[in-house]
């Protein structure tokens, strides 16, 4: 078909195009209209991750982006989401909050965007920075969870040596200072134990000493190569909604109504089969067409038209049809 077949064709059928355009657009803003708005609220963490002597920059790279792949999944768990309900006082249970929570890792870089949708456009930036907090502060307690056996054993050390150190100085003291001469006249025995206790006392201190000294070396350890997460952009009250777009919708509904109509005339014309031009009966029966009969309009004033016009195109023809008769 060429193409001036398919412009003739949208000409004849034009009145059809655009009357489905025009339904498609209405109904569109219609559902726009009567829709209820829905506002998103988007808040950004930012990963820290813990420094690792071991590991170098690709693979520090790599571990980054699965930990913040994790970190995605954890934070739109119901854990999460039950703890957010209650610190709000919502009545939604959790997978509604989930529901309504999106969760993407950005590209290349060490930041989880948490996005939340409400019809509230208060409660949405609620949610958002509340969401935060709390995988923050669970992260925390994680994280020192991690370390609490080795830290609870280094202070139990400290203090079973403290108390050590304590009990020695107790003991030493009815001994007196070897240093004072009213003591250099003691017996034996009572020198003796007395060096032997001064002699233990200094081995408890320089062992305390390098107990506080590994304790607070752990606790700066632990700082260093923990995983840390802090809020890097807090969620904002949104002004506008983003669903429904308006605008959006109509424009599709009226590309959705003008591709409907034009197949249902493309398909009429396509199923029917009828003669319309001396072009199809050449085509179709392969035959000559002598002419062709013309119809006129009721209310035509001068029916002899072949001695009114003898030589007109249309009186031609009825006259080669009569003859070939």
């Amino acid at each position: 078909m060429e193409l001036k077949h398919y412009l003739l064709l949208v000409r004849k059928w034009l009145w059809l195009i655009v009357l489905g355009a025009g339904i498609g657009a209405v109904s569109a803003f219609g559902f726009s209209i009567l829709s209820t708005p829905i506002y998103q609220s988007t808040m950004t963490l930012m990963i820290s991750q813990g420094a690792d002597p071991y590991r170098d920059q690709s693979s520090a790279v790599f571990a980054t982006q699965r930990l913040a792949s994790t970190y995605v999944e954890q934070i739109r768990s119901r854990v999460v989401m039950e703890q957010v309900a209650r610190d709000l006082n919502l009545s939604l249970p959790p997978n509604a909050l989930i529901g309504m929570t999106s969760v993407q890792a950005v590209r290349d870089t060490q930041l989880i965007r948490v996005s939340v949708e409400d019809e509230n456009p208060a409660r949405a930036q609620a949610i958002a920075n509340q969401i935060g907090n709390v995988f923050n502060q669970q992260l925390n307690e994680y994280q020192q969870s991690r370390f609490k056996t080795a830290q609870e054993e280094l202070d139990r050390q400290v203090v079973e040596i403290k108390k050590k150190i304590d009990e020695t100085q107790k003991a030493l003291a009815p001994l007196g200072d070897a240093n004072d001469p009213k003591n250099l006249s003691a017996p034996e025995f009572v020198r003796t134990e007395r060096l032997r206790l001064q002699m233990e006392l200094t081995n408890l201190q320089n062992q305390y000493a390098v107990l506080v000294r590994s304790t607070n070396d752990f606790k700066l350890a632990a700082a260093r190569y923990v995983d840390t997460v802090t809020v890097s952009a807090s969620a904002e009250m949104p002004n506008a909604p983003v669903r429904p777009r308006t605008s959006t919708n109509t424009l599709l509904g009226l590309a959705v109504g003008l591709m409907l109509a034009a197949g249902i005339a493309f398909l009429v014309e396509y199923l029917d089969d009828s003669l319309k031009s001396s072009d199809d009966v050449t085509r179709v029966l392969e035959l000559s067409v002598l002419g062709n009969v013309v119809r006129f309009p009721k209310g035509t004033t001068n029916p002899l038209v072949a001695l009114t016009a003898p030589r007109a195109p249309y009186v031609e023809a009825e006259f080669a049809i009569l003859d070939a008769c």
